[in-house]
């Protein structure tokens, strides 16, 4: 059976702008899933990313939101057939985020599927997409852990910017300990329980971006970062008072009533402390191109267009010298 993408969509485009829709196989070989929560001005970008990075299937949850979060999502879908949207509602005692994931498992039909944020965007830079990546892993690769590599403010003060991934340039070095975190893409047949940042494999091995066996300092965490072929931008800060109002909605990992749902630090000390803006990667942007070719055509009647040209006509942040500890030029 063969399926056709509309605009273009998959592993295959070639971001062309004049190419036609390519006929693909029937979109069984990836899953990507996400919870989302009050997110509603980062998810078509979101969507756009890993469309263009070839990602055919997707699985997102609205937990809670009040900004219109879960009919912004349905309208994306009307666009995107692999796209399904889920109302996730908060129950007492249990986890948002892991039982979202674990009920994704019942849905889950394809034979890779990958757990992530909506902060955090898979970049296979070296292979051009997805798929091109993941055929490089061995039979016996049950699960991949890809390491963040955390992006710090580029100096922004106001989110007052269209795209994250075209704004946000610089980031911390790749030792930062905060990127040995991984998040996992694995063969769903072989997966067992999902957590935030791992799984259980019932069998095969887990491996590092580069496919060595996985050696952990903690759980959900490497001994060593590596970012072989592919890594998960994490724009974890943008701008504070985005930084501010991302810890004010909660912690999704823990349960309604849980002393530590609401408890996460929004000052301006901590956000100081995740802004590494050492070093320049524009890896990401290698895909620019073909997301802004979805994201006109996802969301069409959101204001998008006029704000892609914009985006488009912008230069790239400029590159300022890395200060102490990522603090934009002339801080304290």
């Amino acid at each position: 059976m063969k399926f056709r993408l509309p605009f273009g969509i998959g592993a295959r485009w070639n971001g062309r702008p004049d190419c036609e829709p390519l006929v693909v196989p029937d979109p069984a070989d990836f899953t990507l899933v996400a919870i989302a929560k009050d997110e509603r001005r980062y998810l078509a970008e979101w969507v756009a990313h890993h469309l263009a990075i070839g990602v055919p299937r997707f699985i997102l949850f609205d937990n809670d939101s009040t900004d219109g979060t879960g009919a912004y999502l349905r309208d994306i879908a009307a666009q995107v057939p692999g796209l399904q949207v889920i109302d996730w509602p908060s129950v007492e005692g249990a986890s948002p985020q892991r039982s979202a994931y674990n009920h994704a498992m019942t849905l889950v039909g394809t034979e890779w599927v990958g757990f992530i944020d909506i902060d955090e965007f898979l970049v296979p830079w070296r292979d051009g997409s997805l798929r091109a990546y993941l055929d490089r892993a061995g039979d016996d690769v049950s699960a991949i852990h890809v390491n963040w590599r955390g992006f710090g403010s580029n100096g922004r003060e106001a989110p007052d910017y269209p795209l994250v991934t075209r704004h946000f340039t610089r980031a911390a070095v790749q030792g930062w300990d905060n990127n040995r975190h991984y998040k996992t893409l694995a063969r769903a047949k072989r997966l067992g329980e999902v957590f935030i940042h791992h799984a259980v494999v019932t069998e095969g091995r887990r491996v590092q971006s580069d496919f060595s066996d996985l050696a952990a300092k903690r759980v959900g965490a490497s001994r060593h970062v590596i970012h072989d072929g592919i890594q998960l931008n994490h724009y974890q800060c943008k701008t504070y008072p985005e930084f501010r109002a991302r810890m004010q909605r909660g912690q999704a990992n823990f349960p309604a009533g849980h002393p530590d749902k609401d408890g996460l630090d929004a000052s301006r000390t901590r956000f100081d402390a995740l802004d590494r803006n050492e070093e320049e990667d524009t890896r990401i942007l290698q895909f620019h191109d073909g997301m802004l070719r979805m994201l006109a055509r996802i969301a069409p009647d959101d204001g998008w267009p006029k704000l892609i040209r914009a985006a488009d006509r912008a230069p790239l942040p400029a590159c300022f010298e890395a200060p102490p500890r990522g603090k934009p030029p002339g801080s304290a």
